[in-house]
């Protein structure tokens, strides 16, 4: 710290501060921590997922949304009744903001036990399918800002189903070497392994599943406690990938 400069300084302990106020923050891991995470804070009533849902198919689209949907009315363009797979969609949030404009979309979700049950009865969700295994095929798959959290499974997922189309966006990534970092959630008592990628490293991972980067683009910064690792502010990059 004695090397950096009076702002870098000053941003860090911002960020520093906020991270407290928050009750979330990152701390220096050298590699990934095995243990199961909680997951009790990711389950939702019926009011507040039917919140989200309405938020989704009425609320004006955030910048990142719009991305989202450019690149898949990209991927999908003459595709009738496309099929689009979620890794890790919660609630199937996306569903209803791709909806607006590809009416005709099939939506799959593939989420943790605990979401999975909590969608079971909700009559709002029956256009969606949620499971808990890997996607079989798709036209497009989809994951978003969950690949720091699950890059293996993001990763073996796609190889499995091969998809002709390969979407993750909000993924964190620097020009530095990869590295690992906790995720520590004061409120919900969870400590979560974190994975900033190599922007070349990542885009690779995906390239030697036989894919072809067609489009990026940078979604802003991340903060999250990056200064704890000394880093740099990591980006958030979203991809679109093609296969060969």
């Amino acid at each position: 710290m004695a090397s950096l400069g009076i702002l870098p300084k000053c941003y860090r302990l911002l960020d520093a501060m906020a991270g407290l106020a928050i009750g979330w923050y990152r701390v220096r891991a050298d590699g990934p921590q095995p243990a199961r995470n909680p997951n009790a804070h990711y389950v939702l009533g019926r009011d507040a997922i039917l919140a989200r849902m309405e938020e989704a198919a009425r609320a004006p689209l955030a910048v990142s949304s719009f991305l989202s949907l450019f690149w898949a009315s990209r991927a999908l363009g003459g595709n009738g009744s496309p099929h689009i797979w979620d890794f890790g969609g919660g609630y199937g949030e996306a569903f209803f903001r791709f909806r607006r404009y590809i009416p005709n979309l099939q939506y799959t979700v593939t989420e943790i036990p605990e979401i999975v049950s909590a969608t079971q009865g909700i009559a709002e969700l029956k256009p969606i399918t949620f499971t808990e295994t890997r996607p079989t095929s798709c036209d497009l798959f989809f994951s978003s800002g969950v690949v720091m959290v699950a890059h293996e499974q993001v990763l073996n997922a796609i190889a499995q189903a091969q998809p002709p189309w390969a979407m993750i966006t909000s993924v964190e990534v620097t020009d530095r070497p990869t590295y690992w970092s906790t995720v520590v959630m004061r409120r919900y008592g969870r400590r979560c392994p974190y994975i900033t990628f190599n922007r070349r490293e990542f885009i690779g991972r995906v390239e030697a599943m036989g894919y072809r980067l067609i489009d990026s683009c940078r979604q802003g910064s991340a903060s999250s406690g990056a200064w704890l690792n000394l880093q740099e502010q990591p980006d958030m990059n979203g991809f679109l990938f093609q296969r060969e």
